[in-house]
């Protein structure tokens, strides 16, 4: 390259600023994570624990079933998603303590596409493994396998010093991520092999000619689009596993709601209790958060039928006469098209119905 650009390449920027951005996107997104769990209810301490399955499984965890079916990205998201702040906080101090110094060594274009190829490679062992989860571990382990490539062929005192340095942490990694921690060592394994293929393939400086400078501002810009559009088809998939849990909770109240209208048509019921059951499992219902239009119509109409045969056994107060005899007809016509309606939405929120002794759930 001409001086002068080289000397631009050379300065431009911190040597430090991809560093702490991948480290603000992970603490960004275990907030966003958090914050979903939360307001929906979650469990507590959700800025310390993991969050529920269904935000994780949204935000774009790791998971079999859905990368075979086609969910590509789910090898890619994995790498900024944690599983808990201990989890967040390990990851994000060992990229902090690795990553400038890569990063300043063999320039910011060469650490970005060592750090997403490596997390990657790792996902890609865990999803044929059948290992589910997500974390920026089988990155960082590519890291420090790079920099153990890096001193080795760096030589002397320093070089090797370096090495040994990196060696030590990826022994102290695997082992506590087996014994104590029960992490997932087949994702380390994978970026740790991923990193060193890298630092012996790659040349361990800084671009320095025209055609190297646009080769690697290239692949970094590549890898940045690859996790672009990844986060992209999570967005356009985002909710449905938390609508999914909504429309587990529907149908099992609307089998609730099943259960008391047919004891509410039975003679030998009190209507004064009958009447207060039904409008309990109306209200449960009521609470449930809105999921499509279609459901919303068939749901309100189990609703106000539910209310009107309340309203109508109250009338009735202890005459076990005509208010109790009732016509189910209603109610018949109204649970068969809320049971279409759930068996054609099934795909659309990764549910299906389960077989069990007692019959399908």
């Amino acid at each position: 390259m001409p001086a002068a650009p080289a000397r631009t390449v050379a300065h431009a920027g911190s040597p430090r600023f991809f560093t702490l951005l991948l480290i603000t996107i992970n603490v960004a997104i275990f907030v966003m994570m958090a914050v979903v769990d939360n307001r929906r209810g979650g469990q507590e301490g959700s800025f310390i624990n993991p969050a529920s399955p269904t935000v994780l499984l949204d935000f774009g965890m790791r998971w079999g079933a859905l990368i075979a079916n086609g969910q590509w990205w789910r090898l890619v998201t994995p790498i900024f998603i944690h599983l808990g702040l201990i989890h967040l906080l390990f990851n994000n101090f060992a990229l902090f303590q690795i990553g400038p110094l890569l990063e300043e060594s063999l320039g910011s274009q060469k650490f970005i596409f060592v750090y997403v190829a490596s997390g990657i490679v790792g996902n890609i062992g865990s999803f044929v493994f059948g290992i589910p989860g997500a974390g920026a571990s089988g990155a960082i382990f590519g890291l420090i396998a790079l920099a153990a490539v890096y001193g080795y062929r760096m030589g002397g005192v320093a070089g090797r010093s370096l090495m040994r340095q990196m060696i030590l942490w990826a022994g102290i990694g695997l082992v506590l991520g087996q014994t104590v921690l029960r992490a997932d060592n087949v994702n380390h394994i994978g970026g740790l092999i991923t990193g060193a293929a890298l630092g012996f393939a790659l040349g361990l400086e800084h671009p320095h000619t025209a055609r190297a400078v646009q080769g690697w501002n290239a692949a970094a810009i590549l890898s940045v689009a690859l996790v672009a559009v990844s986060f992209a088809m999570v967005a356009l998939h985002y909710g449905n596993f938390q609508r999914g849990k909504d429309v587990e909770l529907l149908s099992a109240k609307v089998r609730r709601m099943e259960t008391v209208l047919n004891k509410s048509l039975e003679v030998n019921q009190d209507p004064v209790k009958m009447a207060s059951s039904l409008r309990s499992a109306a209200g449960d219902i009521e609470r449930i958060p809105s999921i499509d239009a279609r459901s919303d119509a068939i749901r309100q109409r189990i609703v106000d039928l539910a209310l009107a045969r309340a309203s109508a056994l109250e009338s009735a107060g202890k005459d076990s006469g005509p208010a109790l005899k009732g016509n189910g007809a209603d109610a018949d016509a109204i649970l068969s098209e809320y049971r279409v309606w759930e068996a054609s939405i099934l795909t659309d929120y990764g549910l299906e119905y389960q077989r069990q002794s007692t019959g399908d759930q």
